[in-house]
């Protein structure tokens, strides 16, 4: 059982750094009459990583598993969404299916995918469960064609950890 403490300065025997901000607690919380503070910005680095969030992703950088990057662990209108621009569905396992791995911790989600004329030839809400993937065939008005190879674009709906929808969109090209 975790100790509700043990998240402040010093309080965890096992934990020698509990701010992990590389120095060592003894060292920070001893020095009374001149605490360290190594970035000169006025707060000692004992309380700095209690309430500085210097990625902005609403998550103290002290519980942030990757406090420079704002999409660890949650994502935001500032993450940029990567994943492979190919789907080339020929039963290889390599990009055979458009693969958005970011979604698994974002159940109620929307994708939709476009031609190049801007029709919608597919389109699935809670993408990526229930093997719900886009194979290169369509949905809507082409329900189960294989679609032809080409260049398609994306819509991607989601919600952020504080409900606010999150859209992302791009392109990936379809081969066979």
């Amino acid at each position: 059982m975790t100790n509700e403490n043990e998240s402040l300065l010093g309080t965890d025997p096992n934990n020698k750094d509990t701010d992990h901000d590389n120095i060592v607690d003894l060292e920070e919380v001893s020095n009374i009459l001149n605490p360290i503070d190594t970035d000169s910005d006025g707060v000692i680095d004992a309380l700095e990583s209690n309430i500085l969030d210097k990625d902005d992703d609403g998550l103290v950088d002290q519980i942030d598993v990757d406090d420079n990057d704002p999409c660890v662990p949650d994502i935001s209108s500032k993450c940029k969404i990567e994943f492979t621009q190919i789907v080339n569905p020929n039963g290889d396992n390599i990009n055979d299916i458009l693969k958005l791995e970011f979604l698994k911790n974002y159940p109620s989600n929307k994708v939709s995918i476009f031609s190049k004329s801007g029709k919608v030839v597919f389109s699935e809400e809670n993408y990526g469960y229930n093997k719900k993937y886009f194979k290169g065939y369509g949905k809507s008005s082409f329900l189960n064609k294989k679609l032809p190879a080409g260049v398609y674009f994306y819509i991607i709906e989601f919600h952020d950890k504080n409900g606010k929808l999150i859209e992302k969109s791009g392109y990936f090209y379809l081969i066979y």
